[in-house]
C-alpha cells in the first residue's frame, strides 16, 4: 500500500584510462598557496578527464583518489565528476566542513556499493556517509547500496553533512544502516543527515533501511536534521524495504519522520509505504 505524503513522526512501540574519446590524465590544479578552493595541497592521485574539464571515475581506486583530493583541499568547485561504471567503496569523499566536495557529481545511472565497518567493528566517528561533507554540491543520477555499521551521530545513506544550497536529483538508496550509539540517538536519515543550507531532493527514493541495536531515535526518512533551512522534496518516495533481514539484537527505528526530522519541510507529490 503507497500512501500520500505527511511528515508525522512513527513510532512503533575497471576500466583503464583512454585517450581514445579525448580523455587524458590531470592533476586538477597545481600545488599552491593554502586557501585557494581549487587547489590541492599536494596531489597524490590523478584523475581522467576530458577536453571540457569533466572528471571520471572508472574504478574503486578513481574513488580514493577523488576522496584524497578533496581531502587535501582540491573541492571540485565548478567541476563536474562523472561514474562510468560500477564500483563498491569504503572511502569517504569529503573530510570536514572545509575540505568538502562542492562540485557536480553525476552517477550516469551506475551503482555504487558503500560499505564500511562490521556488527563487531563499527565506525565510531560522527558523520558518516559516501559522501561525508558537501558545500553547494550537485549529486545526480546515482544509486547507492551497502551497509553502514555505526556508533556516531548523524549516518546518512548519500550525504552526512550539506552546506550551502545542495541538490540532489535522482539519486536512490538502497543503503542498510545499522546503529548501535550508546547514548540512545541515532540522528541518522536515509538520504541527508544533517542538513545546514537550502537543500532540494527531486525524484529520489529509499528503499533501504534503519536499524538500531537499541533505542536509537531522532531520525528521519529521507533528512534527519535540516537547522531550520529550507528544503523541497519533489516526485519522490520514502519505501524501506522490511525484508531485508535482521540481526538477532536488531530493530527498525521507533521513534522518527517519515521525511524530515525537524522543521517543516516543503513536500510535493511525494509518497511513503
Amino acid at each position: 500500500m503507497v500512501d500520500s505524503y505527511d511528515n508525522y513522526s512513527w513510532d512503533d512501540s575497471d576500466a583503464d584510462y583512454s585517450t581514445a574519446n579525448g580523455v587524458t590524465s590531470s592533476t586538477g590544479g597545481s600545488a599552491g598557496a593554502r586557501g585557494s578552493a581549487s587547489t590541492a595541497v599536494s596531489i597524490r592521485r590523478l584523475l581522467a578527464t576530458d577536453a571540457e574539464g569533466t572528471y571520471f571515475i572508472y574504478n574503486a581506486a578513481d574513488w580514493d583518489g577523488l576522496s584524497a583530493l578533496v581531502t587535501e583541499g582540491n573541492t571540485f568547485s565548478g567541476k563536474t565528476v562523472k561514474l562510468t561504471v560500477d564500483i563498491s567503496v569504503s572511502a569517504m569523499v569529503g573530510s570536514s566542513r572545509t575540505n568538502s566536495f562542492r562540485g557536480i557529481f553525476d552517477g550516469q545511472g551506475h551503482t555504487l556499493t558503500f560499505t564500511i565497518g562490521t556488527a563487531s567493528d563499527r565506525y565510531v566517528e560522527y558523520n558518516c556517509a559516501p559522501f561525508r561533507y558537501v558545500n553547494g554540491a550537485t549529486i545526480q543520477n546515482l544509486k547507492v547500496t551497502g551497509h553502514i555499521y555505526s556508533r556516531g551521530w548523524y549516518t546518512g545513506g548519500l550525504v552526512s553533512n550539506s552546506d550551502g544550497t545542495t541538490t540532489i536529483t535522482n539519486c536512490h538508496v538502497a543503503t542498510v544502516i545499522h546503529d548501535k550509539d550508546t547514548q540512545g540517538l541515532g540522528l541518522h536519515a536515509g538520504i541527508v543527515a544533517w542538513q545546514n543550507g537550502p537543500l532540494s531532493i527531486t525524484g529520489c527514493t529509499f528503499t533501504g533501511r534503519l536499524l538500531t541495536a537499541n533505542y536509537s531515535c531522532l531520525c528521519g526518512g529521507f533528512v534527519c536534521w535540516s537547522n531550520k533551512n529550507a528544503i523541497s522534496i519533489t516526485n519522490s518516495l520514502y519505501a524501506p524495504d522490511t525484508n531485508i533481514p535482521l540481526a538477532q539484537d536488531e530493530n527498525d527505528y521507533v521513534d522518527g519522520y517519515t521525511f524530515v526530522q525537524a522543521d517543516n519541510p516543503a513536500i510535493t507529490n511525494s509518497y511513503y509505504t
